[in-house]
């Protein structure tokens, strides 16, 4: 029926509420609330806040590790890693300048600009025998280190291309959650499928499962989204720029290659969270202008006499609905997969690699 669907904030009869209680329903209302939810009737710009947190750290964190690779090359540790032979780096007799220009050449990649796998290791890169000793958060800080600055400039670039478009549209707590996930479900997938006894660091997972929010966004809001092609382009760029970069440094390190299973991992798992997370504004709009078309003939019935009974709306303000809206069953369909690919990601791998996969890996010994 028609009462059925009458908004809340409207008695049976039509009468609009007075401004007072919507005053004290919008008291009630938390603040953090629009931090995961955005409102679409007021539209608010976030400020990018996660983005330019991570980006910042990402870039201290190489540059603490860039002046610190020099006194590593050094140390004992560093012979340990390398069957007792001793450091003939350049980075030993060079400062300054020269040496802050040679790491900054991005365009360029060079082992000798390149973290080895003992520097990255105390770092906290992700190395499964390790995780299986109990270093269990290396599957965190593997996340916030890079190899080179080549692959963290890839990267960032990326996630600042990406990420603060939509941050500011979906707020930093939902960026945030999505950024997480997606970094977690491209790491369990590398664990589960990838060779175990390779040492892996970089945030391209979580970078790319931002390319899965990209697409979830223009799947759920296709009838909102101002220019969708270009959007897709954008993300198609980055998606270029990421491999191309990261191919590259594979190419000029040999000790480093690219973790394909990562950027799937991530890329699904980002797109299947989103999905569960992200609000269809369009859907939201259209409710609220039949909350006002009820209200507006609510108020018309009680004004030209019709007393307590509620005017009739004409039937097309009940089809003020979406595409999802109108197409319910598709859209729990997709809701349904994507609860059961989030299990799969962060129940089932994490349990394939914990109890099959790491009691039988064995690796040689990384230190001589």
């Amino acid at each position: 029926p028609a009462s059925s669907i009458l908004p809340a904030a409207a008695t049976p009869a039509g009468i609009v509420p007075s401004s007072s209680s919507q005053q004290q329903q919008q008291q009630h209302d938390p603040a953090w609330h629009h931090w995961l939810v955005p409102s679409d009737s007021t539209p608010q710009r976030y400020w990018a806040a996660w983005t330019s947190i991570f980006t910042l750290a990402a870039c201290f964190v190489f540059a603490y590790q860039a002046g610190q690779y020099g006194t590593y090359q050094q140390s004992v540790t560093y012979m340990q890693y390398h069957n007792g032979t001793a450091s003939d780096s350049p980075l030993l007799y060079s400062w300054g300048p020269s040496s802050l220009l040679g790491w900054l050449k991005f365009w360029v990649t060079t082992p000798v600009y390149s973290f080895d796998v003992g520097y990255l290791m105390n770092w906290g890169a992700r190395y499964q025998p390790a995780i299986a000793a109990g270093e269990w958060w290396r599957l965190f800080s593997s996340i916030c280190i890079h190899g080179s600055f080549s692959h963290l400039f890839s990267n960032m670039l990326s996630l600042v291309i990406l990420a603060a478009p939509l941050e500011q549209t979906y707020g930093p707590l939902r960026t945030f959650i999505i950024f997480v996930a997606a970094g977690l479900g491209g790491t369990f997938t590398s664990m589960a499928i990838e060779e175990p006894c390779f040492v892996y660091v970089g945030a391209s997972g979580a970078v790319f499962g931002f390319l899965g929010l990209y697409l979830a966004d223009i799947v759920l809001n296709f009838e909102s989204m101002y220019r969708p092609l270009l959007r897709l382009g954008l993300m198609l760029v980055a998606l270029g720029l990421t491999l191309g970069v990261e191919f590259a440094t594979a190419r000029g390190s040999p000790a480093f290659t690219v973790s394909h299973m990562s950027h799937i991992g991530g890329l699904v798992a980002g797109l299947f969270v989103s999905f569960i997370f992200l609000p269809n504004f369009r859907d939201r709009r259209w409710r609220s202008a039949r909350k006002l078309a009820y209200k507006v003939y609510g108020t018309v019935g009680r004004l030209s006499g019709g007393g307590n009974q509620r005017h009739q709306a004409p039937h097309w303000v009940e089809k003020m609905q979406s595409c999802w809206s109108r197409n319910a069953w598709l859209y729990w369909c997709l809701w349904v997969l994507s609860v059961l690919v989030i299990i799969a990601f962060f129940a089932g791998f994490p349990a394939y690699v914990w109890v099959l996969r790491m009691p039988t890996t064995h690796c040689p010994a990384l230190l001589s």
